[in-house]
């Protein structure tokens, strides 16, 4: 029998993408899902174009919050603690999978001994050119140490009680990046299909791209709160300064240089 999968999407001000992101969960060719929409407070069109799609099929749910959270972290964990599958997988309101997304995923988390599935993505974008990056099929904690990468909209995960994302403020645009690492720092195995599965779209208001200074900071303010939380010394730290000052600079030329 197969699994129920809960997809938890977490929505504001999403109008322009919403439809194209929801049909994109109604084409898998794995059907046994539930769609949690956690509206964080939209004060566009985005709740009727919802409803709308919740009338013609009883596995998509609406839900809002009393008050605004303010990032992801809270409307995923309102879609998290309303779900009823026994495996979770998340997707940003903005980004589409391909057909065959959920089913991949399942097979790999059904049959390998992981706890979590990611794949590969497209970035694609009215502005950006469509490419994908390099990524390993078995990730190590000091490859997610030195970068991320797992993208959230690409995540299929066993339900446990340790999958929670963190919603304190400073860890905005990072709070995926804190739970992955936890995750990897408690022993769950991961496991990356790397032939591209999901489409990553990049737009003006994508949260890691709004301020790469601070976005780099954030990273790094993760990976050193987890090595100390964890009491993990190894001499990836020293490889993960490196990292963040080169990354800096990297920033620094391409304001210089205009690109």
């Amino acid at each position: 029998m197969q699994h129920l999968i809960s997809v938890i999407v977490p929505v504001y001000n999403a109008e322009a993408y919403i439809a194209d992101t929801i049909d994109s969960v109604l084409q898998q060719t794995y059907t046994n899902w539930e769609l949690l929409l956690v509206d964080d407070c939209s004060t566009d069109n985005s709740a009727s174009i919802i409803r709308a799609y919740v009338e013609k099929d009883n596995r998509i749910k609406y839900f809002k919050p009393a008050q605004n959270f303010g990032g992801p972290a809270g409307p995923r964990n309102m879609g998290i603690r309303a779900s009823a599958g026994s495996y979770l997988a998340f997707l940003d309101a903005d980004d589409i999978w391909l057909s065959d997304k959920l089913e991949r995923q399942y097979q790999v988390i059904t049959t390998e001994n992981v706890d979590l599935v990611s794949t590969n993505i497209f970035f694609f974008g009215d502005r950006v050119k469509t490419w994908s990056p390099k990524l390993p099929a078995l990730p190590t904690l000091e490859e997610m140490l030195l970068h991320n990468k797992i993208c959230t909209s690409s995540v299929m995960v066993r339900k446990t009680p340790d999958v929670v994302f963190e919603e304190e403020k400073r860890l905005i645009s990072v709070e995926d990046y804190y739970l992955w690492l936890t995750l990897f720092f408690k022993g769950y195995k991961v496991r990356i299909i790397t032939e591209p599965l999901v489409k990553y779209r990049v737009t003006a208001n994508s949260l890691i791209h709004k301020n790469e200074f601070i976005s780099i900071l954030k990273a790094n303010y993760v990976v050193s709160r987890l090595v100390v939380d964890f009491k993990y010394t190894n001499w990836i730290l020293m490889r993960v300064f490196f990292r963040a000052v080169k990354d800096l600079a990297k920033l620094r030329v391409k304001k210089v240089i205009g690109k």
